[in-house]
């Protein structure tokens, strides 16, 4: 009787220690921010509102190492930092992030998290994506889009546009056929493969191995010496 009563407390101590971590869930008062900079593997989503905070959703060890303040009007996203010896590397479970925003002009993602960005109505918008992360746009709205992507994440842009300007730099996916824009002012380099909808005019320059589709009625001028496929809905580019 005593061996079967220690094997059922083993087995209980067991359990409890398999047992996921207890999920929380906290909102973050915040003070005005223009800009937004994400480290890490968050899963951050950002909508405009009547005022700016933030939500965060996970385990409460997760939870306890997120660092969420405003730097100088910009919001920085990131692990918790231990002095000279940096960050915990410590594995933690997924922390997701919702953030209300009002007047956001640039967002920026460094590494592999994800970061959504819906409904902005704003004049200017600049986001970035650095590494293998994910960024998208939906249901934007604004004069003037600059998109930078390095690395081999991928970017995904929908909205209106008057003028995009696009970079593009390693091996990841620029998608922003669903980004109606007037102008388009493209530098890719590298292996990446990018894809866009202009109505007025797309200017290219190529400089690597990478693809480059242009669909809607702009017709295409090309510099650099790439030796990508560049297709154009509108007709064959040309070469300036």
């Amino acid at each position: 009787m005593k061996t079967i009563s220690r094997l059922i407390v083993a087995l209980g101590i067991a359990v409890l220690a398999a047992a996921p971590a207890t999920a929380d869930d906290r909102v973050i008062g915040l003070t005005s921010f223009d800009s937004i900079q994400i480290e890490g593997d968050y899963i951050v989503e950002v909508t405009d509102g009547r005022r700016v905070f933030a939500t965060a959703s996970g385990t409460r060890d997760a939870l306890d190492m997120l660092e969420i303040e405003v730097r100088d009007r910009k919001l920085v996203v990131r692990r918790k930092q231990f002095g000279r010896w940096g960050s915990n590397d410590g594995t933690l479970a997924p922390v997701t992030i919702k953030i209300a925003s009002q007047g956001l002009k640039g967002a920026t993602l460094t590494g592999g998290g994800s970061l959504t960005l819906r409904g902005l109505d704003s004049p200017s918008l600049f986001v970035a994506l650095d590494g293998p992360g994910r960024l998208e746009t939906e249901d934007i709205t604004t004069d003037t889009l600059i998109a930078s992507l390095n690395g081999a994440g991928t970017m995904r842009l929908a909205g209106e546009t008057r003028d995009l300007s696009a970079s593009v730099n390693g091996s990841g996916r620029l998608d922003a056929r669903d980004l109606a824009a007037l102008t388009l002012t493209l530098a890719s380099s590298g292996s990446a493969a990018s894809s866009f909808t202009a109505s007025r005019t797309a200017k290219l320059a190529s400089r690597g191995i990478g693809r480059i589709e242009v669909f809607g009625d702009a017709p295409c001028t090309v510099v650099g010496k790439g030796t990508g496929n560049i297709s154009c809905e509108h007709g064959a580019p040309m070469r300036d």
